[in-house]
C-alpha cells in the first residue's frame, strides 16, 4: 500500500492525483468480461458497456516516435467493438502533444477538469450538518442500488448505467475499512446526495459527488463532500483530491481546495452511438 502523502508540493500532489485516478481500474479489472492492461506505456480498460464512463485510457507514457502507432492500436480495440471511450490526458502524459495526436486520430476534445487538492489538517474538527440531514455509508446491496439510481439521475446518465455502476462498485463489498467507500446523504429520511472516497496513491480521492436538483443550495453538497474528508483525516490522511466540474468548482474552492492542474478529456464515439 502506498505511504500516506504528507508532502503538498505541486509535483508530488499531481503524482498522487494521477495514481488515485488510476486505482479506479481496480473497480473494473476483477469484473467478468473486462479487459485491462497496464503494459506498453498505456493503462486502459474495456468493459463492453456502451457508455464512455466504462471504457477508456487512464495513463499514457509513450515516446514521440512510437506514439501514433501505439495510440492507433489501442484505439482500434474500442473501434472494433463500437465502444465509446474517453482518453484522459494529465500533466504526466507523454508525449507532451498527446492531445493533438488524439484529435488527429479522430477523438474529440471534451474540455478539461480542474484537479484540486486540500490540506486536510486545515479543516475544522467537525461539521455541522444542515437541519434534517444525515449521512451514512452504503452498507448493503439495497443501499447501493439506491445510491446508483441517485447518481445516474443527477448526471442524466442513461438508465442502464445504474445497473453497471452497481455491478462495479459492489465488487469491493461494504466493509467500512475498505479502500473505496460510498456515502449516502438523507434529508428527513429521503436519499438526496451521494459521494465516494477512494484511498489510493497516498491521498483521499473524492468522486461521484451529486445532489438531486430539488435538494441543492442547502448545504448538502458541502456536507457529503466534507464528511468523507474528515473521516479519512481521522485515519491519518493529510491530502484530499478531486476533479471538479464547472458547477462544483465554487463549492470546492470555498472548502479550501486549490487547483493544481487540469485533466483533459478526449472522446471517441462510434457513428451508431446516440
Amino acid at each position: 500500500m502506498t505511504a500516506i502523502l504528507k508532502d503538498l508540493s505541486r509535483d508530488r500532489v499531481i503524482e498522487a492525483m494521477v495514481a488515485n485516478n488510476l486505482d479506479f481500474m481496480d473497480l473494473f479489472k476483477n469484473a467478468p468480461d473486462v479487459e485491462t492492461s497496464l503494459e506498453g506505456g498505456i493503462t486502459w480498460f474495456l468493459t463492453g458497456i456502451p457508455f464512455p464512463l466504462f471504457n477508456g485510457v487512464f495513463a499514457t507514457n509513450l515516446s514521440s516516435e512510437d506514439a501514433d502507432l501505439v495510440i492507433g492500436q489501442i484505439l482500434g480495440k474500442f473501434q472494433e467493438r463500437n465502444l465509446p471511450m474517453i482518453w484522459s490526458v494529465t500533466p504526466l502524459s507523454r508525449p507532451r502533444d498527446l492531445g493533438q495526436r488524439l484529435e488527429a486520430l479522430g477523438l474529440r476534445y471534451e474540455g478539461s477538469e480542474p484537479s484540486m487538492a486540500l490540506d486536510l489538517d486545515a479543516l475544522s474538527g467537525d461539521i455541522d450538518l444542515p437541519e434534517g440531514f444525515s449521512i451514512r455509508l452504503v452498507q448493503n446491496s439495497a443501499d447501493l442500488i439506491s445510491w446508483c439510481d441517485i447518481l445516474t439521475g443527477v448526471f442524466h446518465f442513461p438508465a442502464f448505467v445504474s445497473e453497471a455502476l452497481f455491478n462495479f462498485l459492489g465488487i469491493p463489498g461494504y466493509d467500512p475499512d475498505a479502500q473505496v467507500k460510498n456515502y449516502m446523504g438523507f434529508e428527513n429520511g429521503k436519499l438526496v446526495a451521494v459521494s465516494t472516497v477512494l484511498l489510493a496513491g497516498g491521498v483521499a480521492g473524492i468522486y461521484n459527488v451529486g445532489t438531486l436538483p430539488e435538494a441543492r443550495r442547502r448545504g448538502f453538497g458541502r456536507a457529503i463532500t466534507m464528511t468523507p474528508l474528515l473521516d479519512t483525516r481521522d485515519l491519518g490522511y493529510r491530502v484530499g483530491v478531486l476533479q471538479s466540474s464547472d458547477m462544483g468548482f465554487g463549492l470546492y474552492s470555498k472548502l479550501g481546495f486549490k487547483e493544481y492542474c487540469k485533466f483533459g478529456r478526449y472522446l471517441w464515439l462510434p457513428e451508431s452511438y446516440s
